[in-house]
């Protein structure tokens, strides 16, 4: 039975993986907001990465450093210089949060918000279109799956060795 379920295991992750492939090769294809592929052009400072931390932003609306460094896995120190290097290539913009000065809330740039959310827009809606096609239990254990499957990942990418304890399915 053991075997059986690790055959099944296989097949699933092989799947995904060569399904986020595809999903990956179409993503390339898309065009960022001109304004900021100007800014990667014209700024030796300026790395993929700060493509990855401007699409969270841009997803997120308004965000802070921490939630940034969060969402991407990073240091706060790496976050913050991230954040920095887009508000000095002009990309995004900064100020301080109304509900707690200590802090500020990083947006991307009225003169790309609008791309931006075309761009986001048109990443959401396949994905809007499957989900609608099912109930929220399933959505929901969708969710947890590729949860699991990237925290699952992250953890190998640092090198440990242990895997992350996942509860068993209580359907079976």
């Amino acid at each position: 039975m053991k075997q059986k379920k690790l055959a099944a295991a296989d097949h699933f992750a092989r799947s995904f993986l060569l399904d986020s492939f595809r999903i990956r090769g179409v993503e390339r294809k898309e065009t960022p907001p001109a304004g900021l592929v100007a800014a990667l052009r014209s700024n030796d400072h300026l790395a993929p990465r700060h493509l990855v931390a401007f699409a969270v932003i841009a997803m997120l609306g308004e965000t802070t450093v921490s939630e940034l460094a969060e969402q991407e896995g990073i240091a706060v120190s790496t976050a913050s210089l991230l954040i920095t290097q887009l508000v000095d290539a002009g990309v995004v913009e900064r100020r301080e949060d109304p509900t707690d000065r200590r802090r500020s809330v990083v947006s991307v740039r009225e003169g790309l918000r609008a791309e931006s959310e075309a761009l986001l827009e048109a990443r959401l809606a396949p994905l809007r279109r499957v989900f609608d096609r099912f109930h929220k239990e399933q959505m929901d254990l969708v969710l947890e799956i590729f949860h699991a499957l990237t925290e699952e990942v992250v953890h190998a990418a640092r090198n440990e060795s242990t895997p992350i304890p996942i509860e068993e399915p209580k359907n079976g």
